[in-house]
């Protein structure tokens, strides 16, 4: 699975030319994918550059800065939830065209998700040609800037106005519900920011707009923890009550793990942020986007 995760990122996200040296940002956790695509792009005849960021270190090392600034290397880097907050990655990602992206010139350029290592690799060694026709099937059978009605079998039932669909690489299709318009309710039942549902959580909507979160068990932990972190980012803006994305997973490799980044991917279910959606096309800007 790894030389095949490999092997697709190499072919399909980033199309090296030949002798061009490619630098390989990583955290220690994701050690075997860069090793992999080390060896990968020795194959392909481009001298691979490793750079391991240490868990102990504080900040990035003076050579992944460096590599940051060397317009003769292409670049990869892997992604951890240390790497990106903690050792300062966060901040050197800017919009642009509606998508975060690394602020480097360096070119060819891959940054992964923040994404755990076994669901890097799931997500990753799913066939992209075949993700990415699925992904135009669905989003070409959707109405494009129409009325959406959304159901399933757990109880969500959601009536909103769409902006046109957008094909994410391999793994989504989504659009931006116009704001105001979404009206009825999601319920959550497979999984939220913390991992994989233990009790449904009902979401109500109402002229677009978070009303209130219940769960048939108010005491269950993950409900809890998501009802809190909610009401905290409704304090902190009101714009992030907004329903901002509604999304439907398209990769053929991802799995229901508890991992937010790789749930949202799995083929044939649906999710729902809240917050920011002026990187999809919306008016309701934030500094906070979250399903």
């Amino acid at each position: 699975m790894i030389e095949r995760a490999a092997a697709n990122i190499l072919d399909h996200f980033l199309r090296v030319p030949a002798g061009r040296t490619v630098a390989v940002v990583y955290p220690p956790e994701k050690a075997a994918v860069a090793e992999a695509l080390a060896r990968g792009l020795a194959g392909r005849g481009c001298p691979p550059l490793p750079l391991l960021v240490p868990d102990e270190v504080a900040g990035l090392p003076e050579s992944v800065l460096a590599a940051f600034g060397n317009l003769d290397l292409g670049l990869i880097v892997l992604l951890s939830h240390r790497l990106f907050a903690r050792q300062g990655l966060a901040a050197l990602f800017v919009m642009r065209d509606g998508q975060p992206s690394l602020d480097v010139e360096c070119s060819p350029l891959f940054v992964d998700t923040v994404i755990a290592a076994d669901s890097f690799l799931r997500v990753y060694s799913s066939d992209p040609a075949e993700d990415q026709a699925h992904l135009t099937r669905l989003r070409d059978s959707l109405p494009a800037e129409g009325l959406v009605r959304v159901t399933a079998p757990g109880g969500t039932d959601l009536v909103f106005r769409a902006r046109q669909w957008q094909a994410c690489a391999h793994t989504e299709v989504l659009t931006a519900p116009v704001e105001g318009t979404a009206e009825g309710r999601i319920v959550a039942d497979l999984s939220l920011f913390y991992g994989l549902v233990t009790a449904p959580v009902e979401l109500p909507l109402g002229a677009g707009r978070l009303t209130e979160m219940t769960c048939a068990t108010p005491d269950d932990r993950l409900f809890r923890m998501y009802e809190e972190e909610m009401q905290r980012r409704c304090a902190e803006d009101s714009a992030n009550a907004v329903l901002a994305e509604v999304g439907v997973g398209g990769n053929g490799g991802a799995i229901p793990s508890g991992i937010l980044m790789e749930d949202e991917a799995v083929r044939g279910t649906g999710h729902f942020c809240f917050g920011d959606n002026s990187r999809y096309g919306g008016a309701n800007a934030s500094d906070w986007h979250g399903g």
